[in-house]
């Protein structure tokens, strides 16, 4: 989970609610869709009356809203500081489900069992002596809030989502991005994380694609010449570390 100072933390209810989006208006997008803290509005009498021919439960009602973002990540260049990306694709280091960042010798909401066989560790919300809402979410400091970005032009840019605070004006701002660069030669449309290596990426667009190491931009992993035929997408095999598909458009 992610806190709208953007700080990243661990998540307590064990479920999906946060959405990351990008568009062409040079921002990254966090949402966050769970049910608002003042509760769904009560049905009117008319509404109630309505009978549902399906028989579908009015579970997520409240979704049917209007959600703002919590966090806005404005892509800035890291040179000039002017506003000129228009963000296609995004990829961050971690996934959802992935709690490798824990650190299971130091943690704050879990307690050992006494019965070994039942597993080393208890959830708050198993334990009948605690409470979601009294356990507190702990701050995740191995997760690095860094991410890429692939643009329209070709461009990947690395981006930290956390804001900074300005020492005159006390108001939040995004940082400018920390590196950019032009690596294919076309809109990119894909940019995948290796299954097997968390900081090996692979971008492709145009006519082109490349491998890049995360943190390391001094070059390409692997960079190779021009295809024939223009790339529509890119995708690792989920079995063998050193191979990925590519799907062509045949004109």
């Amino acid at each position: 989970m992610v806190t709208v100072q953007g700080l990243p933390t661990e998540n307590l209810a064990m479920n999906c609610s946060q959405i990351m989006t990008c568009a062409f208006d040079n921002q990254v997008l966090f949402w966050e869709t769970r049910v608002p803290r003042a509760g769904v509005k009560p049905l009117s009498k008319k509404e109630r009356e309505i009978i549902n021919p399906m028989g579908v439960p009015l579970t997520f009602k409240h979704l049917d809203l209007i959600w703002k973002p919590f966090l806005r990540v404005t892509l800035q260049s890291p040179e000039t500081g002017t506003v000129e990306f228009a963000p296609r694709k995004f990829s961050i280091r971690e996934t959802q489900g992935d709690r490798d960042v824990l650190n299971q010798e130091d943690k704050e909401l879990f307690e050992k069992k006494k019965d070994t066989s039942l597993g080393q560790f208890v959830n708050p919300l198993d334990d009948p002596n605690k409470t979601l809402s009294q356990a507190k979410a702990k701050v995740l400091q191995n997760v690095d809030t860094f991410f890429y970005i692939g643009t329209e032009d070709g461009q990947l840019v690395y981006q930290d989502w956390m804001p900074q605070k300005d020492q005159d004006s006390t108001k939040f701002f995004t940082p400018k991005a920390a590196w950019s660069t032009i690596v294919v030669d076309g809109p990119v449309v894909a940019l995948k994380r290796s299954p097997f290596f968390k900081d090996v990426i692979l971008v492709a667009g145009g006519w082109m694609f490349q491998i890049w190491r995360e943190k390391i931009h001094s070059g390409s992993l692997l960079h190779a010449a021009p295809l024939k035929e223009k790339i529509t997408d890119v995708e690792w095999s989920p079995t063998r570390p050193g191979v990925f598909y590519i799907s062509k458009q045949n004109v």
